[in-house]
C-alpha cells in the first residue's frame, strides 16, 4: 500500500536517458492506470493515497503535459481492471521507482532539471546548475553527510497544507506563480517553516528569531507595503540552491547587489581596514542584519540620549567624549539635518506659489537638484570623511537657497500683481462711479428743461 501510496508522485520530470523512456507513451491526462486507481476511492480508501491526482489539477508539470510515469515510470497505459494492474504499472523493467528517499530527491529533480537538453523543451530559460549549487550550500552538504532533515528540493517548491516543515511533492507550482511558495512575498514564510521553529531546529544551536526580526525590517515593508517584489527576502542575501550564511569578508558584497554605491564608498574608508582588523562584519555593524531599519540622520548624532531611547549607531562604538569621531560625527549630521531643512523650508514656499497659482516649474526642477545633492551626501557618509560630505551639503544648500529664492520671487509676483489689481479695480470703481453720478446730473436737467423748470 505505501508504493501505492505515492505511484503518482509527480515532481520533477525526468531525463531522456532515464528507464522511464521505454515505456509506453503516456495517455491522456486522468485517463492513466496511475491516476483511474489513485482517484478512485473504493480501489484506494486511504485519503493521502489519493492527494496526489487531486493535487496534480494545480501542478506545474501537469500544465506542461506530464505525467505520473515522466517521473515514476512504469506503465500507465494498463488496463485498471486487470488482475495484474497494480504489478503491471509498477513494473521494474518499464522503469518503475517510488518517492525517493530524502537523500535521493536533489538527483531525483535534477534528472531532468540538470539536462540541458531536457529542459529546453519545456523552458529554455530555466537554469541546470541547481543540484550542483545545492551540493555546495549548507542544506547540500548536511544531507551529504546524512542529515535528512535539513531542506531539499520539496522542502522549499512543494506544498506545506499544514505549515510545518512536512512537505508534500504534488501541486507544485510555478516560481512566477503567486501562489508558489518561494515568490518572493512567500519566501521567507517558507524559509521560516524551518528556520522560526524552535524544536525543529534545536539541534543546529541557531538562532530562530530571523523571521520576526526581517518582518519588521525596512525590506519587509518595502516588499508587501510598496509592492517591490525586488526588495530583498531570504534568497536574496543567503542565496537558494545554493544557501549559506555570507561570511564576515562577503558582507559588503552581499550587500552591495543592490547598495553598491554606499559599498563602493566604505571600502575606500579608514573603517574598512578597522573593520577587517577587528573581525567586524562591515554592513551589518550600523545596520544590523534581518531587523534592518531605515537608515536615519540621526544615526550619526551622539549627544546624551533621552530615557529609553538605543544609542545611535556612532555613539554605539565612540562614546568617548574626546574621540574625534564624534566630532567628525557632528559635523556631517549638523550638515545633512540642515541641508534637509533648507529642503522643507525650500519647498514650502514653492508649494505656496503653486498653489497660488502661478508657474513653479522651474523652482521644483532646481530643487530636485538639492534633494539629488542630500542622497550623494548621505551617501558619503559610508566613506566617513567629515569634509565630502559638508562639501556636498554646501552645493545642496546653494541649489535649494536658489529653488526658494525663485519660490519667493513667484509669490512676490503674484502679491504684486493683486496689490495692483486692487490699485486698478479701485480706479476703475472711482470711474464708474463718477460715470453714474454725472449720467444723473444729465438726466436731471433733462428732465428739468421738459419741465419748464429751472436748471441745476
Amino acid at each position: 500500500m505505501k508504493r501505492l501510496a505515492i505511484a503518482a508522485l509527480l515532481f520533477f520530470a525526468p531525463a531522456t536517458s532515464t528507464p522511464a523512456q521505454d515505456a509506453a507513451p503516456a495517455p491522456a491526462a486522468g485517463a492513466s492506470t496511475c491516476t483511474t486507481c489513485h482517484a478512485d476511492a473504493a480501489r484506494v480508501p486511504d485519503p493521502a493515497q489519493r492527494e496526489p491526482v487531486a493535487a496534480f489539477a494545480d501542478d506545474i508539470h501537469g500544465a506542461r503535459g506530464l505525467g505520473c510515469h515522466d517521473c515514476h515510470g512504469g506503465r500507465p497505459d494498463g488496463d485498471p481492471s486487470a488482475p495484474d494492474a497494480v504489478a503491471r504499472a509498477h513494473d521494474p523493467a518499464a522503469g518503475w521507482h517510488g518517492a525517493p528517499a530524502p537523500a535521493d530527491v536533489p538527483e531525483f529533480c535534477g534528472r531532468c532539471h540538470s539536462d540541458a537538453s531536457m529542459m529546453g523543451r519545456y523552458n529554455p530559460d530555466a537554469r541546470i546548475d541547481q543540484v550542483a549549487k545545492y551540493r555546495t550550500s549548507v542544506h547540500g552538504q548536511k544531507l551529504a553527510e546524512g542529515d535528512t532533515r535539513v531542506a531539499q528540493c520539496l522542502s522549499c517548491h512543494g506544498r506545506h497544507p499544514d505549515g510545518t516543515p512536512r512537505a508534500l511533492a504534488h501541486g507544485m507550482r510555478a516560481v512566477s506563480d503567486p501562489l508558489s511558495p518561494v515568490h518572493p512575498p512567500n519566501v521567507a514564510t517558507t524559509c521560516a517553516r524551518c528556520h522560526a521553529h524552535a524544536a525543529y531546529m534545536h539541534e543546529y544551536g541557531i538562532p530562530t528569531d530571523q523571521f520576526a526580526d526581517w518582518s519588521q525590517s525596512v525590506h519587509a515593508a518595502q516588499l508587501f507595503e510598496q509592492d517591490d517584489l525586488s526588495a530583498p527576502t531570504c534568497n536574496d542575501c543567503h542565496g537558494n540552491h545554493g544557501a549559506h550564511p555570507p561570511g564576515v569578508e562577503d558582507l559588503s558584497f552581499v550587500c552591495g547587489t543592490c547598495h553598491l554605491r554606499q559599498a563602493d564608498l566604505f571600502r575606500q574608508s579608514t573603517m574598512k581596514v578597522a573593520f577587517d582588523e577587528m573581525g567586524l562584519g562591515e554592513c551589518i555593524v550600523c545596520h544590523g542584519n534581518h531587523r534592518i531599519g531605515t537608515p536615519g540622520d540621526d544615526m550619526l548624532f551622539h549627544e546624551p540620549l533621552p530615557a529609553g531611547r538605543a544609542p545611535t549607531a556612532c555613539w554605539t562604538c565612540h562614546a568617548r567624549a574626546e574621540d574625534p569621531a564624534l566630532a567628525a560625527s557632528t559635523r556631517m549630521w549638523a550638515g545633512l539635518t540642515g541641508l534637509d531643512a533648507r529642503i522643507v523650508a525650500a519647498k514650502a514656499v514653492i508649494h505656496e506659489a503653486g498653489a497660488k497659482g502661478m508657474p513653479v516649474g522651474d523652482a521644483e526642477y532646481r530643487l530636485s537638484g538639492a534633494n539629488d545633492a542630500l542622497i550623494e551626501a548621505r551617501a558619503l557618509v559610508h566613506r566617513f570623511v567629515a569634509d565630502d560630505v559638508t562639501g556636498a551639503v554646501a552645493k545642496g544648500t546653494a541649489v535649494a537657497d536658489d529653488a526658494e529664492a525663485l519660490g519667493k520671487s513667484a509669490l512676490d509676483d503674484f502679491f504684486f500683481r493683486h496689490r495692483w489689481l486692487a490699485v486698478s479695480l479701485l480706479g476703475i470703481a472711482f470711474v464708474i462711479l463718477a460715470l453714474v453720478l454725472k449720467v444723473r446730473q444729465v438726466d436731471r436737467r433733462w428732465r428739468a428743461s421738459l419741465a419748464g423748470g429751472p436748471r441745476r
